[in-house]
């Protein structure tokens, strides 16, 4: 989240500085803990509940902890997503790994998790209802069993070109400040 090359990642962090001041060097993380972010909007610019992934040095689930006042933090959005009954609010999801980082089986989780209940109302395998997930390139991505189920339940996984998701940033235009 830093911007170093140390750590994977995307986009440099912001920083706020003092123009009339020289930047004596570059920020880093001064932590071995890492976490990634998971955002994203559909196609009507409605924001995608965010995904936090925590690291953990926990070897079983049930040894799995966070803090909890670190969800008095997190809002819930809202949207209308695929839902019937009209907008809904929706929570935070969160989840961790050794790295606190995208694997395969975290990805997979996520996508079951926190995207399928968002159309579960309406997706379908048929003309009309199908649901277009578009991703970044990742471990995961080209798991045939997870594509395969997604795709009984109407949703298509389409991953983007490998380590481009810093330059075409074609989410971009739903984010950032509002000027009116």
């Amino acid at each position: 989240m830093d911007g170093t090359k140390e750590r994977r990642g995307g986009r440099l962090s912001s920083a706020l500085f003092d123009q009339t001041l020289p930047c004596p060097g570059k920020t880093a993380s001064k932590s071995s803990i890492t976490l990634t972010f998971i955002g994203g909007s559909n196609a009507f610019g409605e924001a995608l509940p965010p995904h936090f992934q925590f690291s953990t040095t926990a070897k079983t689930v049930e040894r799995q902890q966070l803090n909890a006042t670190v969800q008095d933090h997190f809002k819930h959005v809202l949207g209308q997503w695929g839902l019937s009954d009209g907008p809904e609010w929706m929570p935070v999801t969160v989840g961790m790994n050794e790295k606190g980082g995208m694997d395969a089986d975290e990805f997979e989780k996520y996508i079951k998790n926190s995207i399928v209940p968002l159309y579960s109302d309406t997706a379908a395998d048929k003309p009309g209802q199908r649901v277009l997930i578009k991703v970044d390139s990742g471990p995961g991505r080209m798991n045939f069993e997870m594509l395969a189920r997604l795709r009984n339940l109407g949703f298509y996984l389409y991953p983007g070109v490998p380590n481009t998701t810093s330059v075409s940033q074609e989410t971009d235009q739903n984010y950032g400040m509002w000027n009116y």
